[in-house]
């Protein structure tokens, strides 16, 4: 990677916050002697956990190094699909959660970055325009409303 390349992307990612994923990880091992964790029958190891990740989110993001082998590639595949129904759903709703909770303000300003050129001083103009239009008048949160 150029130094160019490293250097937009740092300016890319300086303007979002991280989100949520369940990353899950597989790797063919060519034994099992120097792992924590012992490969599958077929020398498979996985791991799935939370991650926050400065990439841009879609319901699946599937990442694959380029010099692994391509029946390696769809037997991970299909063994992952298998331990997410079995061993990791509790993962996902565990992340699912911790999502719901982070709603509101949070949500509606990650949305907001993500518009090519919202910056701060949009943010800034937003919160003036907030304060005038409400003036003094406080609101008191709600379960509807969490800001």
């Amino acid at each position: 990677m150029g130094n160019s390349m490293k250097a937009d992307l740092i300016e890319k990612y300086q303007a979002r916050e991280p989100k949520l994923f369940v990353r899950i990880d597989a790797v063919k091992t060519m034994d099992d002697g120097d792992n924590l964790m012992p490969p599958d029958g077929d020398g498979f190891w996985f791991q799935a956990r939370r991650s926050r990740e400065l990439i841009d989110g879609a319901d699946i993001t599937l990442l694959i190094d380029p010099r692994t082998d391509r029946k390696d590639v769809v037997s991970m595949l299909k063994k992952t699909a298998v331990k997410m129904e079995e061993d990791w759903s509790p993962l996902l709703e565990e992340a699912k959660d911790e999502i719901s909770c982070a709603h509101g303000i949070e949500g509606i300003a990650e949305s907001l970055i993500r518009i090519r050129g919202f910056g701060l001083a949009d943010f800034e103009r937003l919160a003036r325009a907030a304060r005038d239009k409400l003036g003094e008048k406080k609101r008191k949160p709600d379960e509807e409303w969490p800001f």
